[in-house]
């Protein structure tokens, strides 16, 4: 049989899609409903069932409350949590993305890391009056700051593929996150430098991801 690596990427961007159509029950809290979908997108990634965390966050109150404290906390504790989770990545069958460097050879987590900050920021700094009452600007910042902290771990840990495949889930939330900030922005000129930058910065990214050879990604 003939397998080639490419089709990795084809499996997780039907993940990826499959978790981004269950959006509108995550927000509106339709737990079963979510799970189906993302049950249905594990059948084609594994890494999927990563996606009922950000179910499990969304509905904590108290994080909602105080999340720019909790955002705090859980940078500090990043790298006790990555040593934590490669002590049980080796305890399981995936052992292997540790030991195999073929599986630690991403290129472009620092870029993403940077990126993915900024967003988060922008939106928190945007939309954080919102939250107690918007539960859409709560959840699609929340999903940001959490791929960011994939991108994040890749300093602390050797894994980058890993971590950087669970970042896709994330990275697709930035369609509805921008725009949603975008218009938040009252100033119509402000507004449309923002726009511009963002769409030059992924441009950017596009064409250097293109550049090395890895273009099945995009």
């Amino acid at each position: 049989t003939i397998y080639f690596w490419s089709l990795n990427n084809v499996r997780q961007s039907i993940a990826v899609v499959l978790v981004f159509a269950a959006f509108p029950h995550l927000l509106k809290r339709h737990a079963l409903r979510y799970l189906i979908y993302v049950f249905a997108a594990s059948l084609f990634h594994i890494t999927a069932f990563g996606m009922i965390v950000p179910y499990i966050v969304a509905n904590l109150k108290y994080v909602r409350r105080y999340f720019f404290f909790a955002a705090i906390a859980v940078v500090i504790l990043l790298p006790f949590i990555c040593n934590a989770s490669v002590y049980m990545i080796q305890l399981t069958k995936y052992g292997y993305y540790i030991t195999d460097p073929r599986y630690n050879n991403g290129v472009f987590s620092n870029r993403e890391a940077a990126i993915s900050f900024l967003i988060a920021g922008f939106a928190f700094i945007v939309l954080r009056r919102r939250f107690g009452r918007d539960r859409y600007a709560y959840i699609v910042t929340a999903l940001q700051f959490m791929g960011f902290l994939m991108a994040a771990a890749t300093f602390y840990l050797g894994l980058q593929e890993m971590l950087l495949r669970l970042m896709r889930y994330f990275q697709i939330f930035e369609v509805l996150l921008v725009p949603y900030c975008i218009n938040a922005i009252r100033k119509f000129s402000l507004r449309r430098f923002l726009a511009a930058s963002y769409v030059l910065a992924m441009g950017e990214y596009a064409v250097s991801v293109i550049a090395v050879g890895a273009h099945e990604v995009i």
